[in-house]
């Protein structure tokens, strides 16, 4: 017994001595340090439509008549001409800081200025003219009496310890290692027109903002906040709705919104649009996570990520005929899913790349893939079933594809990313 015992320690021992061997001095990791503006800071703004600025850093994408826009991720808008997908042109670029998420209706565009919400003119693209400021909409992360608003971060690469925890906070300052960095939209704390058919543009899967029945809906952090498009100029803020924690995306279907989060899919009924009420909800494990739906299917997209744990990367089918209980048909395996877009019985995915499936057998997905681009890094992807195009962005730029022949896809242009 002795003997057995001392040769336990011997063995504990040897391998506290491995895992020492195994410790690297230091590991990288990035420092956010918090960026903070005062009100006046960001509210001294002018919209106009500047010279044509390359794509850095593009994030969601919005298509509205033969126009494109592009956000630069904290920076503004892209304003492409895409009157021909096979020759898109850059038109120019609106500043406006702090700016992630946009909609349009009837030629007025909504956006996000850090905190507030700005409703832009844009009937005249090249003289887009600000109508109204709604102040303090949008949380911030945090208010502080001298320094003003908390809008964000900045971050540098140190050197910590090998023992260092993976993520942590000193005060304001937080840390995380580099390779569990978060995604662009990194955040620690993380109508009375009466015959008149209102004229919206599309988002992706991962926007934040939608436009229906004549509302704007927005959702933050915990909140989905309801704007009354009665004066499209000046929106009313009519109804703010705590959802929960880790809301990620919003996208409209019919008279229902489909909300993302962390840890699952919330069905809301807009039957009455001033007051979306929940009528159900889909669990899965703590992922991030967009959400598209149809008239029986929900497909949502879970991946891995240093804002959303350390779920599967999987493609989740659900059934939603029965829309007060959502269930699950079938996950499929994925590599890192993002933005997603279903077209009849198409299913176009942000996934290692580009990959487009056939989804008649909704049990045999993984088995009826009909193309798949590598090489190349995707965010969202916008599908127009009339032209028959794919729209994709991603950290490498924008990308338009011919999908009539969903076997072979054609590339139709690509507006590259400049570093």
């Amino acid at each position: 017994m002795k003997l057995k015992l001392l040769m336990l320690i011997v063995g504990i021992l040897s391998f506290q001595s491995c895992l020492k061997d195994t410790c690297k001095s230091s590991q990288t990791y990035l420092r956010y340090d918090p960026i903070y503006k005062k009100s006046d800071e960001i509210r001294n703004l002018t919209i106009s439509l500047n010279t044509a600025k390359s794509l850095k850093n593009p994030g969601k994408i919005y298509a509205y008549n033969n126009f494109l826009l592009i956000n630069e991720i904290n920076e503004g808008i892209h304003i492409i001409d895409n009157s021909n997908p096979s020759s898109p042109i850059n038109k120019g670029f609106i500043e406006i800081p702090g700016n992630i998420d946009m909609a349009i209706q009837n030629n007025i565009l909504y956006v996000d200025n850090y905190i507030d919400l700005l409703s832009i003119d844009i009937s005249n693209i090249q003289n887009p003219v600000l109508l109204s400021r709604k102040e303090e909409v949008f949380p911030a992360l945090q208010k502080d009496p001298d320094k003003g608003f908390m809008v964000g971060y900045d971050y540098t690469k140190v050197n910590l310890p090998c023992n260092t925890p993976e993520s942590f906070n000193e005060g304001v300052v937080y840390f995380s290692k580099e390779n569990a960095a978060a995604d662009n939209s990194f955040n620690p704390n993380i109508s009375q027109q009466t015959g008149v058919v209102p004229i919206t543009g599309i988002g992706g899967s991962m926007a934040r903002f939608t436009i229906t029945a004549n509302h704007l809906y927005t959702v933050d952090n915990t909140n989905m906040k309801v704007f009354q498009l009665t004066n499209p100029e000046r929106p009313t803020l009519t109804n703010t709705i705590n959802i929960g924690w880790g809301i990620e995306t919003i996208f409209p279907y019919k008279d229902k919104l489909f909300i993302g989060s962390n840890t699952g899919m919330f069905i809301y009924s807009i039957s009455n649009p001033s007051n979306p009420i929940v009528l159900s909800n889909f669990t899965h494990a703590r992922a991030c996570d967009p959400v598209f739906a149809t008239d029986t299917r929900a497909y949502i997209t879970l991946r891995q990520g240093s804002n959303c744990n350390r779920a599967n990367d999987e493609l989740d089918v659900v059934d939603i005929s029965n829309i007060l209980n959502p269930k699950l048909i079938r996950s499929y395996p994925m590599y890192n899913p993002r933005g997603l877009s279903v077209d009849d019985n198409t299913l176009y995915l942000c996934d290692d790349g580009f990959k487009v499936y056939d989804i008649k057998n909704e049990l045999t997905i993984d088995d009826n893939k009909l193309s798949h681009i590598r090489g190349f890094d995707t965010y969202d992807v916008i599908h127009f079933h009339d032209k028959n195009i794919a729209m994709i962005v991603g950290k490498d730029g924008l990308y338009q594809y011919d999908t009539k022949k969903p076997k072979s896809l054609a590339l139709l242009s690509k507006i590259a990313v400049v570093r």
